[in-house]
């Protein structure tokens, strides 16, 4: 008998009425038959409240006011109860199959802490853009070249591997999650695109405003005592040349999960 082992997604969303239903359908069409869907809203008032209302039970939801992303991210992993589970932005979706295919990524490798695959960018509109062409997980090389390689919505992570994010960090939360589950747990890359990563005005990418500084927190926090690299510091400059920038900064964030 097939082991479907409870997959848990939990989505932060915040004034995204415009996306969130296509983030949501994405979830529900996945052809896994155990997934617990997590919806944490920061208590918006764009009509989202009666997105959720309109999937009755089929998804969990909560309104209330919070402290931002990182926030709302942990504290709908305090609700979840899957074994394996993972976290999709309100204007991002899942690709058919993802669901399915992660689990047998992780079922397939018992070691690995983390599974992750490739997302294709996509305009306001959904109109793809371009396809990131990541690479296989390396500690070493991530951290002597200060690139995240991994695309947040493709990946996804073993329950017991799973550590709160750091609610300070409002852009690099991922990487500095990264940087700490693979301190412990092999990584693992698969080379299949499972999901969409929509890029606009009122996302992260497109305010175009990066928290630079954040890049040497995350160093001297994961790393204390070690001397910060010269390559943090070229990463914050290049970050902080692209701000106000569209195409500059959206070749930044590419480029990073293209390994360039």
């Amino acid at each position: 008998m097939p082991v479907y082992p409870r997959v848990t997604i939990v989505t932060p969303s915040f004034q995204q009425g415009k996306y969130i239903k296509a983030t949501i359908d994405s979830v529900l069409a996945q052809n896994y038959p155990d997934i617990e869907y997590i919806v944490m809203d920061g208590g918006s008032t764009d009509g989202t409240i009666d997105i959720l209302k309109s999937y009755g039970n089929r998804i969990i939801w909560h309104s209330a006011s919070d402290k931002g992303q990182s926030d709302a991210i942990n504290a709908g992993m305090r609700l979840a109860s899957g074994l394996i589970v993972s976290w999709l932005n309100s204007d991002d979706t899942l690709l058919p199959g993802a669901v399915e295919a992660v689990v047998g990524a992780l079922q397939a490798n018992p070691q690995a802490g983390i599974v992750y695959g490739d997302t294709l960018f996509t305009g306001p509109d959904g109109t793809p853009m371009f396809p990131t062409d990541t690479h296989p997980f390396n500690y070493r090389t991530i951290v002597d070249t200060c690139h995240n390689p991994i695309p947040q919505p493709s990946a996804f992570i073993r329950r017991e591997a799973w550590e709160p994010l750091d609610e300070s960090l409002t852009y690099f939360l991922d990487w500095d999650l990264w940087l700490r589950i693979g301190a412990r747990w092999p990584i693992l890359y698969v080379p299949e695109v499972w999901s969409t990563y929509r890029v606009h005005s009122e996302s992260k990418t497109g305010r175009l405003n990066y928290p630079v500084g954040e890049l040497k927190y995350i160093y001297r926090k994961n790393f204390p005592g070690s001397k910060i690299p010269p390559v943090v510091y070229e990463r914050m400059a290049e970050y902080s040349k692209a701000n106000g920038q569209w195409a500059k900064t959206l070749m930044l964030r590419g480029r990073a999960c293209l390994g360039k």
